[in-house]
């Protein structure tokens, strides 16, 4: 489609919602592959999924962004591209692959139409920064009286400079002729994002395990991250910095307070159907302690269904040369869930 078509079809919609003054909200209109249109009010673009309010519909319409072919809107956005550049404006569509980006009747920018990796209106509401999500599984078997269960939640709010994440989980195992089993974490994190793709970043963690004879570790990390990759299919970064290390043990092994290093990296497949795939991995050079390293390892799958329910599979691995006394060097974990997400 040449740019005088593209421009009649957004004229004519813009007509329409005239005509039909209770609907005229409804002021973004999407063209999509096949050449259907939908007109609605844009929430976001995240991670390849554009989400558009519309006044057919009670709950709001999801779609990937590479399933669009053209975007018009009255709405103005924090508009961030794959090379992070940034701009403040609406879209207009040039063709099928390229796209303007308007403030105030002026032409800002022009680019190719997957460039572009997040969409936020500028007068977001509050509440729609905020997403959240939280599965959970039960088993329980009558042979040895087995029970195990699992369970995960995150909450985050994001802004167009910062954003900060609370996520905690807990696995607690019970059998028979066994000891009680339990592992449990929580982290607090904090990102703020400047140009070039580099954050500062902060985050605040807790941890115990009754494997690892573990009461608690207490970490506070501070650091730098940068993403390599940023895009509607991917993203991959690198974080490095220090970290404070505090341990208390459930037997007689002595307390520990250390300096680390830690350098990690995060890799994160969203376009992929409904499947979204997350995998991170942390070593944590010892400072004070020279001769001690860990390691932290995790995989998560997560299959999207309808009504944003999931079901989600994933495991972690952690490693420590120097664990307390009558402990494992290795402890790992298997887990599934089904869970539900809200705004994400």
């Amino acid at each position: 489609m040449d740019f005088s078509l593209g421009r009649r079809t957004y004229i004519t919609v813009v007509l329409l919602l005239a005509l039909t003054g209770s609907v005229f909200a409804q002021r973004d209109t999407l063209v999509f592959n096949d050449g259907e249109l939908v007109i609605g009010e844009i929430k976001s673009l995240d991670q390849n999924v554009l989400t558009i309010k519309t006044l057919y519909s009670k709950s709001d319409f999801t779609i990937k962004w590479d399933k669009i072919r053209e975007v018009y809107t009255q709405t103005e956005f924090v508009i961030e591209l794959s090379n992070d550049d940034k701009f403040f404006g609406s879209l207009m569509s040039k063709s099928a692959m390229d796209v303007g980006i308007w403030h105030d009747g002026a032409l800002l920018s022009e680019c190719k139409f997957l460039h572009i990796v997040t969409l936020n209106p500028l007068k977001d509401k509050f509440l729609n920064r905020f997403s959240a999500s939280l599965d959970f599984n039960f088993t329980s078997t009558k042979s040895r009286h087995a029970t195990q269960l699992n369970s995960r939640g995150m909450i985050a709010y994001n802004t167009e400079k910062w954003s900060t994440n609370l996520s905690a989980s807990t696995i607690f195992s019970k059998q028979d002729d066994t000891e009680d089993n339990s592992r449990s974490d929580a982290t607090l994190s904090f990102r703020y994002y400047l140009r070039s793709r580099w954050y500062p970043i902060t985050s605040f963690a807790l941890y115990s395990n009754t494997e690892q004879k573990l009461k608690y570790r207490f970490n506070t990390q501070l650091g730098m991250g940068h993403f390599f990759m940023r895009n509607n299919k991917a993203y991959w970064g690198l974080k490095l910095g220090a970290n404070r290390n505090l341990e208390e043990y459930t037997n007689e092994t002595p307390s520990r307070q250390s300096w680390e290093g830690f350098l990690g990296t995060e890799l994160v497949l969203h376009n992929t159907g409904d499947i979204t795939l997350t995998t991170i991995l942390t070593f944590y050079p010892g400072i004070t302690e020279k001769e001690r390293n860990r390691v932290d390892y995790s995989l998560d799958v997560k299959f999207d269904l309808p009504l944003d329910f999931y079901i989600r599979l994933g495991g972690s691995l952690s490693f420590d040369n120097k664990p307390a006394e009558d402990a494992g060097k290795y402890d790992y974990d298997l887990q599934t869930g089904i869970g539900w997400k809200w705004n994400k």
